[in-house]
């Protein structure tokens, strides 16, 4: 069922947000959360800071219970190898044929 108020989740820590919202759904069983917004400080070379122990804790439940991974989702979402691919340039990204 849908709150009519939003979950925020403010970061600076890409792996620390999703672990927030994990955390959320843990706490909150049902089949949606919405609406949920994420808000993200905190870039490398535009890259998002993450911590590899907290991937790899949300890829090994995902795996447990037959769900894709955090790359192949996160990539639905943002297709990071066409960023790559665009030398960081959004101008670049946004001329490929897929979009």
């Amino acid at each position: 069922m849908s709150n009519s108020l939003p979950l925020i989740i403010e970061e600076t820590n890409l792996s620390h947000a999703w672990s927030r919202a994990f955390l959320h759904i843990i706490d909150n069983p049902g089949k949606e959360v919405s609406p949920l917004l994420i808000t993200l400080t905190g870039f490398t070379n535009s890259m998002p800071k993450e911590d590899q122990a907290i991937r790899d804790a949300l890829d090994n439940c995902l795996k447990i219970n037959n769900e894709q991974s955090v790359h192949t989702v996160a990539n639905t979402i943002f297709p990071a190898s066409y960023w790559q691919r665009s030398n960081h340039n959004r101008n670049k990204l946004w001329e490929h044929p897929t979009f």
